[in-house]
């Protein structure tokens, strides 16, 4: 009737390693494994929806602005409908932080009369994706063994592939229509 119960896990152990410091091995697993193993699910399941990542953030945003611009009034300036633009986004769901914090963080931009759709995009794509999680992705990219010294430099090298398929996809979407 009643289940034996499984003896509990063992205690992590944890030793020092090369330049990464401690790692953490649960059982005899390296948990750096583990956060291999699920950064490729984590990258499989981003190349088979790529709607769940920053791609679908891009077009998205794109899909937006050019129904904002199909059905705004002809004496509407473009800094309005980016200016909209930015705005459907602070109040659209899900939020990653409080509506006050990404206000504050879209309030230069607002403020900026000559600012182009490819720095409204790409600044809700960095605050999405960089800016909100940077501590996740420092830990990250230290646990991958990473110096101190160079992960700003990693981090920038992150955001090039956003950036670019935004540039492509305003020059097939906006400037080649």
């Amino acid at each position: 009737m009643w289940r034996k119960k499984s003896p509990p896990s063992p205690p992590p152990r944890v030793s020092a390693r090369g330049r990464g410091g401690c790692e953490v091995s649960w059982g005899g697993v390296d948990m750096k494994v583990f956060y291999v193993f699920m950064g490729l699910i984590q990258a499989l399941i981003l190349r088979i929806f790529p709607f769940l990542g920053y791609e679908g953030v891009i077009n998205t945003q794109i899909n937006i602005y050019k129904r904002i611009k199909r059905v705004a009034p002809p004496d509407i300036s473009e800094n309005e409908i980016l200016n909209y633009l930015i705005d459907s986004r602070v109040r659209s769901l899900p939020r990653i932080s409080s509506q006050e914090s990404e206000i504050a963080y879209y309030l230069p931009i607002l403020e900026n009369s000559e600012k182009t759709l490819e720095d409204v995009v790409w600044s809700i794509v960095e605050y999405e994706y960089f800016l909100s999680s940077e501590g996740k992705t420092i830990n990250k990219l230290q646990r991958m063994g990473i110096p101190r010294d160079e992960i700003p430099m990693e981090i920038e090298s992150l955001k090039e592939k956003p950036r670019m398929y935004l540039r492509r996809k305003i020059d097939k979407e906006i400037k080649n229509a």
